[in-house]
């Protein structure tokens, strides 16, 4: 009679290795989320800094920011933002002398929980949290 060698896994082992994937899945992925997050909301405040820039460029030439007549606008022409998970517009009131800008989360995207994020013309950055998950 020969030595059987049986290969293959049991039935704890294979129970044992999926109960260690689920804990490491468990930990890493809300954590993957909250990076995700708040890179999100870096590149919101990026975006946000750079549309002051060109804000303050339009306003090195023409002395003044230009007027959306105190409504908030879209940002279209004026910069061009790099976050799709963000809405990115401007307030320009009568006279031109200050500005201020939003970036609001994109309803149903990534960073609903993110907060909204305001920049004005004095440098002044301040964001209001919908649930402080990305802050």
């Amino acid at each position: 009679m020969g030595v059987h060698s049986q290969r293959g896994l049991t039935l704890v082992e294979l129970l044992v290795a999926l109960a260690i994937f689920a804990i490491i899945s468990a930990i890493a992925i809300p954590v993957y989320t909250g990076y995700s997050q708040r890179s999100y909301d870096r590149e919101a405040r990026a975006d946000l800094l750079g549309c002051a820039m060109a804000l303050e460029r339009r306003a090195g030439i023409n002395f003044d920011y230009g007027s959306t007549g105190g409504d908030w606008e879209d940002v279209d022409g004026l910069c061009d933002p790099a976050t799709t998970r963000y809405d990115i517009e401007v307030n320009i009131p009568a006279g031109g002398a200050t500005f201020q800008l939003r970036a609001e989360p994109i309803s149903g995207s990534a960073v609903n929980d993110c907060p909204t994020i305001t920049l004005d013309s004095t440098g002044q950055m301040s964001a209001v949290p919908t649930s402080g998950a990305c802050s």
